[in-house]
């Protein structure tokens, strides 16, 4: 008989036998990278959804400052509060995303990144200053 059942047939009959408390078991909460990454990837599918494909991407200060109007508009309707620099580093991952290479993009504008290798998702390798680093490594600077 399933836990539910037994605190039913307990309510119902007043017999003791089954556990008068009930022990929730919860999940660990989850971790700030997933709600950042849920952010993230709600706010870029809104700025999707809302910009005008017609829009000529080549002209990129152009199509950046319509992305930085809307993106201010979307956070400030959906109350998002965030500190300048997580918003600065937000806004430049949703555009890096749109309008570039995504992650790769601080890479590309690291003038001592000399060769940057990838090898699947997880695996993007760097060369600085003579060092290879993999993305996340206390040797490469930016977002990890």
């Amino acid at each position: 008989m399933s836990l539910l059942r037994r605190i039913e047939k307990e309510r119902q009959t007043g017999q003791p036998g089954a556990p008068s408390e009930v022990r929730v078991r919860r999940q660990p909460a989850a971790p700030a990278r997933d709600a950042y990454m849920d952010l993230k990837t709600r706010i870029q599918a809104k700025l999707i959804a809302e910009l005008d494909p017609t829009m000529d991407v080549s002209q990129t200060e152009e199509v950046r400052r319509t992305i930085e109007e809307m993106y201010g508009t979307i956070l400030a309707e959906e109350h998002i509060v965030l500190s300048r620099s997580e918003r600065q580093r937000l806004f430049e991952q949703i555009v890096a995303e749109i309008l570039g290479l995504g992650p790769l993009e601080p890479l590309l504008a690291d003038p001592h990144v000399t060769e940057i290798m990838v090898n699947g998702a997880n695996q993007i390798y760097t060369q600085k200053e003579g060092k290879t680093c993999q993305k996340g490594d206390s040797g490469r600077q930016g977002d990890n």
